[in-house]
């Protein structure tokens, strides 16, 4: 396959979103563009391959991916391999709010773009500065970055709409903020008659949360409501789950405003929704991401082409050793980037306890890793008593103030040494390392004192009483076979608590029927 046909076929899944053909088929290209030493299929497969990884949301892949992409343009690349690099650097420093990187990218991308001609990437490039600028306040510079960014998107041929109205969304939101409405009307009156909102459902959205957003500003809250109501329509469509989150907050802030309490909670409910759709979400991308693995095929010949790669590389040191420096820092500033994102992907988004997935490969590690090292190790698992009621008396927002409060009392409880997770809604599990099942009873009847004696305070000023029922399982006690065992002990114990009264912890015994 010649490199044009491999860039169409590449190009036509992205537009399908299909990327985990995508990622099988770019693995495909690296090893027959390794065989056959065509390097510009090889550094197209890392591109696009790390592109895709990132989509699905491996971003350990995409990251690698990335490395063994930039290690062959050092050699072999050209100007706009450099500019594909450099934006795929600037993505994962925006996933990570890094924003200094993402303008030093920014600066990079420009100028390389500026060389080559692509003046809708130097306008692309502008769009993007103003936006981080926005974001960190910066109202002045962000105007004249976008300016930039419009008067290349106006000078790129063929004349684009869609690239003016991009451009132009920063544009008139730096008016905005810098609270220049005569103006942000004028362009906003321009804007809406580009025909190409017709046909772009995603600008379109854009355009009305501007709207919603300019008459917000100006507390004109009944108009700004119903910008945010087209807005959330169009996106509502097609499914954009990250930008509802934003939206359903913002309309509830603006129900707030207009006291329209009914409006409020129908949001409330689709915000609640929406969480748990994107939690649904990156547990599907993580499946995804599981299942697309390199095959050992693959990896042999991955080990022959870095011999090979090393001969070629041996006779050009001279040439490259100069460079060494710069890249090192260069990996030195990508591997913080992973470990960042990796300590991330670790975490509950709504408490910042480890998530289930974490706790159980902690206990994997701890307890049946390496078994004649084996310790003594207690689970404690233990949910909220009548947490449903909780929720359908307060609310979720109340009902989440609960499960924060509660974990805030078992962390400042336990020491570093000890791990705790959020399960699964208002499901909890605390790992206590080298713990007996003595220590781990006096453990547990102080965490059932501590979060008995706090309080949930409520708008009113009236407060939730929380109480738990724990149950407890121990590795020495119990002698389960495997994590699974582990937590269903602990899950029998937890059983008996709530059957006995609630408010209370358990042990298993067989004795229990």
């Amino acid at each position: 396959m010649k490199i044009a046909e491999l860039i169409e076929k590449i190009a036509k899944l992205r537009k399908e979103g299909n990327y985990k053909e995508l990622i099988k088929f770019c693995s495909e290209v690296i090893i027959k563009g390794k065989e056959e030493e065509d390097y510009d299929k090889v550094i197209a497969g890392y591109l696009n391959r790390g592109v895709s990884y990132y989509y699905v949301g491996d971003i350990e892949n995409a990251f690698l991916d990335l490395i063994k992409h930039r290690k062959l343009i050092e050699v072999d690349g050209k100007p706009a391999d450099f500019l594909n690099s450099v934006n795929f650097f600037f993505v994962l420093y925006l996933h990570n709010k890094d924003y200094e990187n993402c303008k030093k990218t920014l600066d990079q991308s420009i100028k390389l773009a500026k060389e080559l001609g692509h003046l809708h990437i130097v306008s692309n490039g502008y769009s993007n500065y103003s936006h981080i600028l926005n974001l960190e306040k910066n109202y002045k510079k962000a105007l004249e970055m976008a300016a930039f960014g419009v008067e290349f998107a106006e000078a790129f041929e063929p004349y684009s709409e869609l690239l003016i109205i991009r451009v132009k969304l920063n544009y008139i939101k730096s008016l905005i903020f810098l609270e220049n409405f005569d103006e942000s009307k004028k362009e906003l009156d321009t804007l809406e008659t580009f025909k190409a909102f017709s046909q772009n459902k995603r600008e379109l959205a854009s355009f009305y949360d501007l709207k919603a957003f300019f008459y917000l500003k100006q507390e004109r809250f009944n108009k700004a409501r119903i910008f945010y109501d087209k807005a959330i329509e169009l996106v509502e469509s097609y499914e954009d789950l990250n930008l509802l989150e934003d939206m359903y907050q913002s309309q509830i802030r603006t129900c707030d405003q207009l006291k329209d309490y009914e409006g409020k909670s129908n949001y409330q409910e689709k915000y609640i929704k929406v969480l748990n759709s994107i939690k649904k979400s990156e547990l599907d991308k993580l499946s995804l991401s599981l299942e697309i693995q390199h095959q050992v095929a693959e990896q042999k010949k991955e080990i022959e082409y870095v011999k090979e790669r090393n001969r070629i590389l041996k006779d050009k040191n001279t040439l490259i050793e100069g460079q060494s420096k710069k890249l090192e820092e260069l990996y030195n500033e990508l591997w913080k980037v992973y470990d960042k994102t990796h300590k991330i992907s670790q975490k509950d988004y709504l408490t910042g306890v480890y998530n289930r997935k974490y706790i159980e490969e902690y206990i994997h590690d701890v307890v049946f890793k390496n078994e004649s090292l084996r310790i003594s190790v207690s689970c404690l698992i233990f949910d909220i008593d009548n947490f449903k009621k909780v929720n359908d008396t307060y609310g979720h927002l109340i009902g989440d103030e609960i499960i924060k409060n509660t974990c805030e009392q078992c962390i400042n409880l336990l020491g570093e040494e000890h791990k705790i997770s959020r399960y699964g809604g208002d499901e909890f599990i605390i790992v206590l390392n080298d713990t007996t099942i003595d220590q781990a009873t006096k453990i547990a009847s102080t965490i059932l004192d501590k979060v008995e004696g706090s309080k949930v305070y409520l708008n009113n000023n009236e407060t939730v009483n929380v109480t738990l029922s724990i149950g407890i399982s121990n590795n020495k006690v119990h002698e389960p076979k495997d994590v699974k065992e582990m937590i269903y002990f602990a899950d029998l114990g937890l059983y008996n608590a709530k059957r006995n009264g609630r408010n209370q912890y358990s042990v298993y015994t067989e004795s229990i029927s």
